[in-house]
């Protein structure tokens, strides 16, 4: 079998921008940064002078704020 014979175990991941990312979590650019520096959203991967989140850390993310709001325990 050869590498390209293989099914890939998970998807790759997909990497998203800052601007998708205040789209995705309705807030602003100013306010990303801060929760960032505060520890309160994750922290980007840096590429060169890029910044990326992983899209699905992003929706886990969306997803465990939402429970916490409401209350949820998962």
């Amino acid at each position: 079998m050869t590498p390209t014979d293989r099914p890939l175990t998970s998807p790759p991941s997909v990497l998203i921008d800052e601007k998708a990312v205040v789209a995705m979590v309705l807030i602003s650019g100013k306010t990303l940064k801060r929760r960032i520096r505060e520890g309160k959203f994750p922290a980007p991967i840096v590429i060169g002078h890029l910044k990326r989140w992983p899209r699905a850390v992003i929706e886990n993310w969306i997803v465990t704020e939402a429970s916490r709001a409401a209350g949820v325990k998962w």
